[in-house]
């Protein structure tokens, strides 16, 4: 008897690891080394990134259901940062508990096939009592830098730029989280959204042996050191996964690990990449990890000056990259 339970929990350990590796052998290709010198253009948005972050957490500061004051001040500041590059803002309007709120979008309409949409999104509010650094002023700092890079660029397919709000807890992945709201949005109105590429938090790295902490099972495949990016989403967008890493691979010199991975997996990110597989659109969540790396993350000590601005310029360039290629006719 002692025998078979042995085999059969050989077996089952057997097909969990092949499971895991399944869904975690994405971006084997991906960069490894010493980081490349800063190109010209990651160092003037190094800069930009720094000022943003600082700008949003530290002079704005908490920003949130319980302080709509700062999401106001917030989009004020999206708003003038964004139009004197020469795009129309439109705000998508939503109400949670009698409380009017909004998630500001700029579409670029496509030159070729207008009709296929892509959506590039994080969220801009704060955890409660937290001025939120990484999470996320980090991620609109990064949309807000892709906007800046692509001023005056013109798409084959239409881009949309989305800030949202309602995007941490407690209201993440609820019905009243912006991102759901807006992907419910795009569903009713029977939008063809081709893909959605979800900015979560991006500015916390480490080179120390240790600082990243997956999870068991996610633990046997991917490193434990926190000095990467990571990209993931359901195995409904494996596709989406696999074009992303590939894109991110042969253009990008910085460390990615992909996966495509079921949400009920401990240690896979939540973010608002889900809002959008639940309504049928291949969607992917870009980041650092969070509290996986960061265990200050959405606390008093999420502060501006924790993160590395220099990585982050890396990671957004390298999502400038991808946003390029997926904008293409048939891509």
């Amino acid at each position: 008897m002692l025998t078979k339970i042995t085999i059969v929990l050989a077996l089952a350990v057997g097909f969990l690891v092949i499971a895991v590796v399944r869904m975690t052998d994405i971006a084997e290709d991906a960069y490894a080394g010493p980081l490349p010198a800063l190109t010209q253009a990651e160092a003037e948005s190094l800069e930009r990134l720094r000022n943003d972050v600082q700008h949003v957490s530290l002079k704005i500061g908490q920003r949130n259901f319980t302080r709509v004051s700062g999401l106001e001040n917030t989009l004020q500041f999206l708003r003038s940062s964004i139009e004197p590059l020469g795009y129309k803002v439109q705000m998508h309007d939503f109400s949670v508990h009698g409380k009017a709120l909004q998630n500001l979008v700029i579409e670029v309409r496509g030159v070729a096939v207008p009709s296929e949409i892509l959506v590039v999104s994080a969220h801009y509010d704060s955890y409660l009592k937290s001025k939120s650094a990484d999470a996320s002023a980090s991620g609109t700092a990064a949309l807000l830098e892709l906007l800046r890079l692509n001023s005056g660029r013109k798409f084959s397919r239409t881009v949309r730029f989305v800030f949202c709000a309602n995007g941490e807890p407690p209201w993440r992945g609820t019905a009243d989280d912006g991102h759901v709201r807006y992907a419910e949005a795009c569903e009713a109105a029977r939008e063809n959204v081709v893909a959605a590429i979800c900015i979560g938090s991006i500015g916390y790295y480490s080179e120390t042996a240790g600082s990243q902490d997956f999870a068991f099972p996610l633990n046997l495949t991917y490193p434990s050191t926190g000095d990467f990016a990571a990209v993931f989403g359901a195995p409904r967008s494996r596709a989406l996964v696999e074009k992303v890493a590939g894109l991110w691979t042969v253009e990008t010199s910085f460390p990615l690990q992909a996966g495509a991975i079921p949400g009920w997996v401990p240690g896979v990110p939540s973010g608002g990449h889900e809002a959008f597989d639940a309504v049928g659109i291949p969607s992917v969540l870009i980041g650092d990890t969070r509290e996986q790396r960061f265990p200050d993350v959405g606390t008093a000590y999420d502060l501006h000056d924790r993160l590395d601005y220099d990585r982050m310029a890396r990671v957004v360039h390298g999502l400038r990259r991808v946003v390029d290629e997926l904008s293409r006719a048939g891509a």
